[in-house]
């Protein structure tokens, strides 16, 4: 079984929802799950995160993958009662409708995190002429998802601030919920620990323009410490910083001209090419 997944970056083993989620599911159910984290040299043709199984299985989703690791044993959710099951489908929809519009605003709407972060990050682990194309698609395929959850765009400025006020609510609900317990269930990790480490996590992020739920976080000191346990559990070989690190855009930016010049370059040589062999086929005719 292989896990294709966006690396770490700032003491997080990904910067992807997903792939945090995935990641953290395969550690606490033991999956023998071989983990290749996406650089330039990939070739980026399909969705990432990525899941496959021989020549048959390939999955990309939090559902779809869990769901079939589960049909092959690997279940961290046996200790758990049909009470604490319909809690944790109960408690997942409440994080999908009050916490997700809001991480997903943060991170893909908010014109200063995507332009200085969000889309540097990803253009510098995704192979040229790609970088140039792929960050963007991304971001539309989130903002249309965001559309489905809270409406039009043109709306969104004003929904701003009960959105982030109902995750607010969320985040203190959850640290309720936690309390005293190592995990949310009990002494250990359920599925649904993975599900809420990979919103927990990117909550966390040290955006340079705008992240109010990483103050909430940090006022709500059972949450830190949750997070704090499953990465020194779990994730021991990722590197934890509290350093701020320099702005992405800097050390992006000889690099982004070069691949803008090359795709210049490129795009050039194609219809020199393309003139060129329709001239020669006019001129035969």
């Amino acid at each position: 079984m292989e896990l294709v997944v966006w690396p770490g970056d700032h003491g997080l083993p990904s910067l992807d929802l997903t792939s945090i989620q995935l990641l953290a599911y395969c550690k606490f159910s033991g999956a023998p799950v071989k983990v290749n984290q996406i650089n330039r040299s990939w070739n980026v043709i399909y969705r990432v995160p990525s899941f496959s199984h021989g020549f048959n299985v390939r999955l990309n989703t939090f559902n779809d993958v869990t769901a079939y690791l589960q049909r092959q044993n690997y279940n961290c959710d046996l200790k758990l009662n049909s009470k604490a099951l319909f809690d944790v489908q109960a408690y997942m929809s409440i994080i999908s409708q009050k916490l997700e519009p809001a991480l997903s605003y943060i991170y893909w709407a908010n014109d200063g995190n995507y332009s200085s972060f969000i889309r540097p990050w990803y253009a510098k682990r995704i192979p040229f002429p790609a970088s140039l194309i792929l960050p963007d698609r991304y971001q539309s395929s989130q903002l249309d998802k965001l559309t489905i959850l809270i409406g039009d765009k043109e709306g969104w400025t004003e929904k701003e601030k009960s959105m982030i006020e109902e995750a607010e609510k969320c985040l203190k609900l959850l640290s309720q919920k936690l309390g005293e317990q190592k995990y949310f269930f009990g002494d250990t990790p359920t599925i649904f620990d993975a599900y809420v480490f990979g919103y927990l996590a990117l909550c966390t992020i040290p955006f340079p323009s705008y992240n109010p739920l990483k103050s909430t976080i940090n006022n709500l000191p059972n949450l830190p410490t949750y997070l704090s346990r499953i990465k020194r559990s779990y994730f021991p070989d990722v590197q934890e910083t509290t350093e701020e690190k320099p702005n992405e855009t800097e050390n992006e930016f000889p690099n982004r001209w070069l691949d803008i010049t090359l795709s210049s370059l490129f795009a050039a040589s194609v219809m020199f090419t393309y003139a060129y062999l329709h001239l020669r086929h006019f001129t035969r005719r």
